[in-house]
């Protein structure tokens, strides 16, 4: 995986691997451990400042449902992999919504 994200362009490489830190974190969480899926710029773009990713506008995928995510991710200095992840669980996005997100089942 890591040559896999090695090809991508830098700030696609910082989201990408920040969502994969936020869904190994949220299934640590009890109530999630069925997420397969983090999309950190779902809803709106993160901000990058330097090694930290954050947004109010991720999602992530549970049972079947999506749900809204906030985040604030840490990377290392050379910005491969995640150090830490903070997050905050927003309300469940109806399925109405999903296309206008490019969310899917």
């Amino acid at each position: 995986m890591e040559k896999s994200l090695d090809r991508l362009e830098p700030v696609t490489r910082m989201m990408e691997i920040c969502g994969i830190k936020a869904g190994e974190e949220l299934r640590r969480e009890r109530a999630y451990k069925a997420v397969n899926r983090v999309v950190v710029d779902a809803i709106e773009a993160p901000e990058i400042d330097n090694n930290v990713v954050a947004g109010t506008g991720g999602a992530f995928r549970h049972k079947g449902h999506w749900y809204q995510l906030q985040f604030e991710c840490t990377l290392t200095e050379d910005q491969r992999s995640a150090v830490s992840v903070d997050f905050v669980v927003g309300d469940e996005i109806p399925e109405a919504q999903w296309e206008d997100y490019g969310l899917w089942k």
